[in-house]
């Protein structure tokens, strides 16, 4: 695979930030369609309505499909289990036994964990900057989450839901370090409906089960709304902006702007629940801000840096 990293940065940082936006407005969302929804079919769903969206692309470019498929069925179903409707089942289980407080402290584990994992998996190098940044970036997501009070932090407690969100975000973190090794005949569209077709072929028969023996969905207009904005937003814009971001400035960076999730979903409240700016906002939006500045623009990532080369081998 040819390397884009560094090619046009600013546009992957709009995608991304364009990603965490519309992962902002998720939650809440997701919380009201889990009303009549059960959390497996809610999860399936989503994806499915991704594939439909995509499936004259899938069509279209059927013969580089076909080929990725033959050589790269690996990956993509990798990439389907740790990205795709299996991951979405995880944190929906989770919503429905945790609170979004502490889906958000998960979340803010994402960008650690991608730093970590890289390491360790011999990916790139950690630098003391991006360590830093990403700290105070994670200090401001705690003053969001907590709105600036330490007694809510000393009442916060852990559900067996939390563990699934952990889990959930260890399974993104995975894919974003492993995203370079995508196909590269593969277009962006194409790539994501492989992977949505073996994400809802995977979870079907647990969808099937469900609906059949646990939860039967209940649609009002309302819920057939909100189901079509997860999927072609948080999901499929998100998704594509997301990748592009990730294969032009690289997952460490990528992943240090997924705290700008609580800043837009505090920003949505404001726009549609017309809740009140508060102190705690702009001091945390501040040190999100900050902190995020400084882990992607004060290292400067040499070849060094780079342990391992990120062309796929395939």
């Amino acid at each position: 695979m040819t390397r884009v990293l560094n090619q046009r940065p600013w546009t992957a940082y709009a995608a991304v930030i364009l990603t965490t936006a519309l992962w902002g407005s998720n939650p809440a969302l997701t919380r009201l369609a889990l009303v009549s929804i059960g959390p497996i079919t809610l999860a399936w769903l989503r994806w499915l309505i991704v594939l439909v969206i995509l499936s004259p692309v899938l069509w279209t470019e059927r013969a580089s499909i076909q080929a990725a498929f033959r050589h790269h069925w690996k990956i993509l179903c990798a990439y389907a289990l740790l990205a795709c409707a299996p991951q979405n089942i995880i944190t929906n289980l989770g919503l429905q036994w945790s609170s979004a407080v502490n889906l958000g402290l998960m979340n803010s584990t994402i960008p650690v964990q991608i730093l970590i994992w890289s390491a360790i998996l011999g990916r790139r190098r950690i630098q003391s900057l991006e360590i830093l940044g990403v700290a105070v970036s994670m200090l401001g997501v705690l003053v969001i989450l907590f709105q600036g009070a330490f007694e809510r932090v000393l009442n916060l407690q852990f559900t067996p839901g939390d563990v699934a969100f952990f889990v959930s975000m260890l399974m993104w973190s995975i894919y974003t370090i492993y995203l370079d090794r995508r196909p590269a005949k593969l277009s962006a569209h194409a790539l994501i409906g492989c992977i949505s077709l073996i994400g809802v072929l995977q979870t079907l028969p647990l969808a099937l089960f469900e609906v059949m023996f646990i939860s039967t969905p209940t649609f009002t207009m309302t819920t057939v709304l909100v189901l079509a904005y997860i999927g072609a937003g948080p999901t499929l814009l998100a998704m594509l902006a997301y990748n592009h971001g990730v294969a032009r400035i690289g997952a460490a960076k990528a992943g240090v702007l997924v705290h700008l999730m609580p800043v837009f979903a505090s920003v949505f409240a404001v726009l549609v629940l017309n809740e009140p700016i508060r102190l705690f906002h702009a001091a945390g939006f501040a040190l999100v801000v900050g902190g995020a500045l400084l882990a992607l623009f004060g290292p400067r990532q040499t070849r060094a840096d780079l342990i391992s080369s990120p062309a796929s081998k395939t």
